[in-house]
């Protein structure tokens, strides 16, 4: 886990980008996916956040 890594949506705008660039330099690979909120409605978080997962790790 990343010293400092919490949920996305409490930490500051700063916070983020320092991280992202911990990874983004430590990481052997790293990929970013989403999801829609119609999607989310749709399946319900879970099954949105695994397809975000996936779509990831095809970029």
């Amino acid at each position: 886990m990343l010293n400092g890594a919490r949920d996305s949506k409490t930490m500051t705008a700063a916070e983020r980008s320092r991280l992202a660039g911990v990874v983004k330099a430590t990481a052997l690979a790293w990929g970013i996916g989403s999801a829609s909120a119609a999607e989310i409605d749709q399946i319900r978080i879970l099954p949105a956040t695994r397809i975000a997962m996936r779509r990831a790790l095809r970029c």
